[in-house]
Formats: structure tokens, sequence, C-alpha cells
């Protein structure tokens, strides 16, 4: 697979290097072209590139949700319901 690091996920590129994904990166993007300063040039690169795009950003992750983009967004939302309650359930289950 190959994905699209979002400037604020750029450390998840070892993880993926060593499962074998290939890796480039918007702040790499930004600095070749100014047009990818802008989360939509962001968005159509992955989707133009089969790219699956990690982000925290809620602009870039909303436009891929809405449009069938793949993506990986690290909402805050998502954080809390898939981390924080599931940690939250186990201090009650050991209190």
């Amino acid at each position: 697979m190959k994905f699209l690091l979002d400037e604020h996920v750029e450390g998840y590129d070892k993880k993926l290097f060593e499962r074998g994904h290939k890796v480039e990166y918007v702040k790499k993007l930004k600095e070749q072209d100014e047009k990818f300063r802008n989360d939509f040039n962001v968005v159509m690169f992955a989707k133009e590139n089969g790219m699956i795009l990690i982000t925290k950003d809620k602009e870039p992750g909303q436009a891929c949700k809405d449009n069938k983009i793949p993506c990986i967004w690290l909402s805050d939302e998502r954080i809390f319901d898939e981390m924080v309650i599931p940690c939250l359930d186990e201090l009650q289950k050991s209190s």
C-alpha cells in the first residue's frame, strides 16, 4: 500500500516502512509546489496516486470521508471512542 502522511503524523513512517508500505509526505510536496498548502490539493493528490491519506486534521479527514477517498482520519472523537473509552471501561472493571 501507498500512504501520504500529513504533517502531524510523520512519525508513523517507520512503522509503515517496517510493514513494507511506501510512504510520501505532505511536507515534501509543499516544498516542491505551493499548491499543496491547500487541503483539497493534498486530498486529490492522494486519490489520483492511489494513496491512503493519514491525517489528524479535520478538513482533509472530512473531505476524504465525504467523498469516499481512502483515509485514516485520527480525529479526537475517534481517539476518544476507540482508546479512551475502552481504557475507562477496563479501569472501572478493575476497581
